[in-house]
């Protein structure tokens, strides 16, 4: 788990019980710059960031959805949560559009007033027959 306030980890212990363990690593930075820099490769990541309604801008451009690509296995899986409201079609469609330009597989599965979850995959053949 990575998350830069330290506020949502200390929430995250105290009602979730959330702590590190052998299975569970809790990293207090910036998502964007540990995707950045970090060499693991994971079956699932998900994506559930934003200020205010929003995601922030460095989160929805190249640089972030390729690194968020590099950093799942072949066939992990990118569940990324973006906070757009209806008002805003336009700006969801460049993200998605951005997805579908770096992942081989993205697709729409939610999609809320203000919330449309995404699916991403960089394994081309995810469907099974």
């Amino acid at each position: 788990a990575v998350d830069i306030d330290p506020a949502m980890i200390g929430i995250a212990a105290f009602y979730f019980k959330l702590k590190d363990s052998g299975s569970l690593q809790i990293v207090q930075k910036d998502a964007f710059y540990f995707l950045s820099v970090n060499k693991k490769k994971y079956q699932l990541i998900i994506v559930d960031l934003f200020i205010g309604f929003k995601n922030p801008q460095k989160f929805r451009e190249r640089k972030f959805i390729k690194n968020l690509k590099n950093s799942l296995t072949p066939g992990g899986l990118a569940v990324f949560n973006s906070h757009y409201s209806d008002k805003e079609k336009g700006e969801f469609d460049k993200l998605y559009n951005l997805c579908r330009d770096i992942f081989p597989v993205c697709q729409l599965i939610v999609s809320y007033p203000y919330s449309r979850i995404i699916l991403l995959s960089p394994l081309l053949n995810f469907y099974p027959d």
